[in-house]
């Protein structure tokens, strides 16, 4: 046994989308695009904005430039091999699909219930997602990677050990002790 448990699996497969995510974008030709010169604006539409609008696009950027400088080479290898053990250890399609979309979802920071909603009205021809439901397949299926990891031996990787930090509690408890069980009793 190494260790792996679901929550880990789970963990290990968000944070493979979030690399993919951090990855540069393809550039390349437009496809379509127009030929014309960008509108001039007038000097006063910049200040009747109060500037907001371009600080709000230089934001962007950074965000965007930041997220993308932050994936390394040993963590796309590792998100490569997190995103092999999707198809080589869960059974059907239907399970691979709620995965990988849970994964997706949980690393762009979205609302599942919404994710799942949308997906719904998008394809009604096809099966309909149960939130609750779609909570039982994603456990399964990262129950099955974890017990397929476990079983080839591969051992969790350095910086994800398992273990949960716990707080001390705020208020401390009196022990009950037979001697002041009696006295208790006599009280009420």
């Amino acid at each position: 046994m190494t260790g792996w448990t679901r929550e880990l699996v789970l963990e290990e497969l968000i944070r493979a989308c979030e690399v993919y995510d951090a990855l540069p974008i393809r550039t390349g030709p437009q496809a379509y695009g127009s030929t014309m010169p960008p509108i001039l604006r007038e000097v006063k539409d910049e200040f009747t904005a109060g500037g907001r609008a371009k600080a709000n696009d230089n934001d962007a950027k950074a965000r965007a430039v930041l997220r993308r400088a932050r994936a390394t080479a040993a963590d796309i290898s590792r998100a490569d091999q997190a995103l092999a053990w999707v198809p080589a250890f869960v059974p059907t399609p239907d399970l691979r699909e709620v995965l990988m979309r849970h994964a997706v979802v949980r690393a762009r920071g979205w609302d599942w219930d919404r994710a799942v909603s949308a997906r719904n009205r998008r394809n009604p021809a096809k099966k309909g997602w149960v939130r609750r439901t779609t909570y039982r397949w994603i456990a399964r299926a990262c129950q099955g990677i974890a017990d397929a990891l476990d079983h080839k031996g591969i051992p969790l990787p350095a910086d994800l050990d398992g273990q949960v930090s716990h707080e001390p509690a705020e208020t401390t408890s009196n022990l009950i002790r037979s001697g002041s069980l009696r006295g208790w009793r006599q009280a009420s």
